[in-house]
């Protein structure tokens, strides 16, 4: 479930990730509709980019 800010390609002037679409509200409804069809959502949960990719690695051990 993606948890961070708008992102774009600054010189491109691409959004690569819109909290307006990707937000925990849509992702839990779409994990509901996955696991009502059978799917294994086991292991889904919130994703922080900065986290993830080591940034502030003094607020985030």
């Amino acid at each position: 479930m993606p948890a961070y800010e708008r992102r774009m390609v600054e010189d491109m002037g691409v959004v690569y990730r819109d909290p307006y679409v990707e937000n925990i509200y849509s992702a839990a409804k779409g994990l509901v509709n996955a696991s009502q069809e059978g799917a294994n959502i086991h292991g889904a949960g919130i994703f922080w980019w900065p986290t993830f990719i080591g940034d502030y690695p003094e607020v985030y051990p």
